[in-house]
């Protein structure tokens, strides 16, 4: 499970606290030149199985974005209410399961719930993006 591994999550989720910027600006390149990289790739017509294979890690890079987000949400609530439960797995699905009702919550809103959304939907790709590239470098040192 994507939480089991608390150091990642927090990771992630540090990024989306501290560089906001950063995250959001690898979260857009990600957004914008995945599927354009997925183009490249059928218009080559040999790419085309691994056109299909980047388009199922895609889709969960967009799901993993979304999760990421609400996990940074519920971890800084999770923190101002009782920081040691921080160090429960338990607590910590509990806050991401409500930051996400929160969400939802927050996207009736007419224009500006949009906005927000996709700008924490942004984040959290970002944010993940740089966590996992931070974990291959380290794999291939």
């Amino acid at each position: 499970m994507f939480l089991d591994d608390s150091a990642c999550t927090r990771e992630a989720g540090t990024n989306l606290r501290e560089r906001p910027g950063v995250a959001g600006g690898v979260g857009i390149a990600m957004v914008i030149g995945v599927p354009l990289m997925l183009l490249l790739l059928v218009l080559t017509v040999i790419g085309i199985p691994l056109a299909i294979l980047f388009a199922f890690g895609y889709a969960v890079l967009l799901l993993l974005g979304y999760l990421v987000a609400a996990i940074c949400i519920g971890d800084s609530v999770l923190w101002r209410v009782k920081a040691e439960k921080l160090q429960s797995r338990w607590w910590r699905i509990l806050f991401m399961l409500l930051a996400l009702v929160a969400i939802a919550i927050v996207r009736i809103v007419p224009f500006l719930g949009h906005l927000v959304v996709v700008l924490l939907f942004i984040g959290g790709i970002g944010a993940f993006t740089m966590r996992a590239w931070k974990g291959f470098r380290k794999d291939a040192e």
